[in-house]
């Protein structure tokens, strides 16, 4: 019984990786929550198998934990880059068309580095919302795998 779930935990503990789209992780995250898996790990660690399979199920409910909170580590850094960068530029690019319009002699220039700015914030926010669904559901991944690594 407990060599599939630890194939199926093995799967889950490779498919969390830099390159796992959000669908992929919700699909990890309801794999995970299912009832059906956590009866089975359940009855695996509560003495239907020896120490050392309860063990290794222990381990990879540990490593998706650990993965999943260094993922979220991750891209949390790489959403704040992206809000920094992307958001204060923009602006930063905005502002500044401002001002070159009120000192040019022909102001309507000005509108093409205010248009770019404008699309960089647009697109900063929407990557940032893309990163915070990703670690809401890196989060939740992490969660359900502790607290089925501890019983």
């Amino acid at each position: 019984m407990s060599e599939p779930l630890i194939k199926v935990l093995h799967t889950v503990v490779d498919a969390i990786d830099g390159s796992a789209s959000i669908s992929n992780l919700r699909k990890l995250r309801d794999q995970l929550d299912s009832w059906l898996l956590r009866d089975n790990i359940r009855k695996a660690l509560h003495g239907l198998n020896s120490l050392e399979r309860i063990s290794a199920i222990r381990d990879c409910l540990r490593a998706i934990q650990r993965k999943a909170e260094e993922l979220l580590s991750a891209r949390d850094n790489e959403r704040e880059i992206v809000r920094l960068v992307g958001l204060g530029g923009g602006t930063g690019l905005v502002g500044g068309a401002m001002v070159t319009a009120l000192t040019m002699s022909f102001p309507a220039i000005a509108i093409i580095p205010a248009a770019g700015g404008v699309y960089m914030m647009w697109r900063a926010r929407i990557a940032s919302r893309s990163f915070t669904e990703e670690m809401r559901l890196l989060e939740q991944i992490a969660e359900i795998a502790s607290e089925l690594a501890t019983g």
